[in-house]
């Protein structure tokens, strides 16, 4: 078989509707490989300007063209599947869903480039209010790296509008390779640009990383027959619904931006690499939600919102909202013990380069302890997040996003003095486990308990934990008394450790008669619900 039939199959293969399967490996594959391209990021940025003041107003820099945008393209997304999905029908003689997504798409650029407008005008006023611990030399390099970054913003608005269009119609290739792209490039120009012009370059490389996903999106949609044209009219009924939906979600997030702004607030009257060492730890506490929650919660969700418009609350989607807690408890607790007993060598490995001294390795491990113990509520976070929003409930999570980060800012309020750094991190995992059960009591409320019965794999779980957690604290006592100091001879160990770990870990949830749950399970529940009529 020759290149050009090799090439054709695979475009066959990834042009068809993939199965809950294949859509979570892809996922979970193209999420690997752009964490992994992420570290050698936070690698290169540590290596290269380590906790200093540059890193530090880089950091402030971003938050307004990475939150305030991407939040806004990430409402529309999480809209768009179950409005695409069959959530909402269109009675004859109305157009098209071409031009419903023709008109979303031309007022999504419109609303975006009147708010860069505006954002780069008063860019000076923004960082007093997000920064008033800046002074002279970091307030003016903070204010040019946003006006450097600001034209990004409407990039990333469409790149999730679009990857929302291609995950309603259950294509995960072009998603799960958008965020590969983006790391690519910017790893790229930190080594090209920011090695040469300093974080100046680190700047323009994140506006240029942006841009270059439009290059592979807009073909993407073409093979799928998605042609994107202007049209500022309001005649599709979808366009009315779309917004309406989207509505809540966005002022539930520009609430949130709200409580990351406060954050930041107080972040900048702390010492300098402060705000860095938040971030350093902040990206490895995230490393399971976008190597393995992500990547099962994306297809289920797709699959939670086509059941529930076909049958409701039906008991196929009760079981398929039951495994992926199972799922999403399975994968998510290891990553927490480990995070917990291994942080201080998992940062010496990662990060303890360069301008990376010693000093930012004690601040930034330290920091990871108090983000690592928000990661389960995150995860289930998400998890209820998507189940409810499944249902339309779209005002129900964003209720529980206010309340969550109600509790953030009034945390950060009462530790932030006590405990610096450390409460800024500590408040934002306290409220992460606030929106997760106020979740789950809405769910429970509306006769969907996602914990019912699962008690013999709750204390089948609780016994391969123990497992797992205490070899990982005998390699601990190891590690002290062998005095590796070395990164490259820590790396092989703590590897080791990690392998042999997961591997008893599974290995006594098998023996206890609790096999792990998989992709492949919840395709059966799928292959169930599509069987049901409503």
């Amino acid at each position: 078989m020759g290149p050009r039939q090799i090439i054709r199959r695979l475009r066959q293969r990834f042009g068809q509707q993939q199965s809950l399967r294949f859509s979570t490996l892809v996922l979970a594959a193209g999420g690997m490989v752009s964490k992994v391209l992420g570290l050698a990021r936070q690698w290169l940025m540590a290596l290269l300007f380590g906790t200093s003041a540059a890193t530090d107003s880089w950091l402030m820099a971003s938050i307004i063209p990475v939150l305030l945008f991407e939040i806004i393209g990430g409402s529309f997304n999480i809209v768009m599947i179950p409005l695409l999905s069959g959530g909402v029908t269109v009675e004859e003689g109305n157009e098209s869903t071409d031009v419903f997504l023709n008109e979303a798409y031309s007022w999504i650029l419109v609303i975006s480039a009147l708010m860069i407008v505006l954002l780069e005008i008063f860019s000076p006023q923004l960082v007093h209010l997000i920064a008033p611990g800046f002074r002279h030399r970091r307030y003016h390099l903070t204010v040019f790296l946003l006006r450097l970054m600001l034209p990004a913003g409407p990039f990333l608005v469409l790149g999730n509008f679009m990857n929302g269009i291609l995950q309603s119609k259950k294509y995960f290739i072009a998603p799960a390779l958008t965020p590969v792209i983006i790391n690519v490039v910017r790893v790229a120009t930190i080594i090209g640009l920011g090695m040469i012009m300093g974080i100046t370059g680190v700047a323009i490389g994140f506006t240029l990383a942006q841009m270059t996903q439009l290059a592979y999106l807009i073909p993407a949609l073409k093979r799928h027959h998605i042609a994107l044209k202007l049209s500022l009219t309001w005649r599709h009924p979808w366009t009315r619904q779309y917004l309406k939906l989207a509505t809540p979600t966005f002022l539930a997030h520009s609430v949130q931006i709200a409580g990351t702004i406060v954050d930041r607030i107080f972040a900048s009257t702390l010492a300098v690499g402060r705000i860095a060492g938040l971030n350093f730890a902040e990206v490895i506490s995230q490393l399971p939600i976008g190597l393995a929650i992500t990547p099962v919660i994306a297809p289920i969700y797709t699959q939670l919102a086509e059941l529930f418009n076909r049958a409701g609350n039906s008991a196929a989607y009760r079981d398929l909202v039951r495994q992926s807690v199972q799922v999403t408890l399975l994968v998510v607790s290891p990553f927490f013990l480990a995070f917990v007993l291994l942080r201080v060598p998992i940062v010496e490995i990662l990060y303890q380069h360069g301008r990376f001294n010693e000093a930012s390795t004690a601040l930034t491990s330290r920091l990871l302890l108090y983000w690592t113990l928000g990661i389960p509520g995150t995860a289930f976070g998400m998890l209820f997040s998507r189940i409810v929003l499944s249902q339309r409930a779209t005002r129900t999570s964003s209720v529980a996003s206010i309340i969550s980060i109600i509790f953030n800012v009034f945390g950060d309020f009462l530790l932030v003095r006590p405990f610096g750094s450390d409460g800024l991190a500590l408040a934002t995992s306290i409220a992460a486990y606030v929106r997760a059960v106020v979740l789950s009591i809405w769910l429970m409320r509306h006769h969907l308990n996602p914990f019912e019965g699962q008690t013999r794999f709750l204390f089948s779980w609780v016994g391969a934990l123990m497992g797992f957690g205490l070899f990982n604290q005998l390699a601990i006592i190891g590690i002290h008394y062998s005095h590796l100091g070395e990164w490259y001879l820590l790396l092989p160990v703590i590897a080791a450790t990690l392998f042999i770990a997961t591997a008893l870990y599974i290995f006594v949830l098998v023996r206890l008669g609790v096999w792990p749950v998989t992709p492949s399970l919840l395709s059966r529940f799928v292959k169930r619900a599509r069987s049901v009529k409503p």
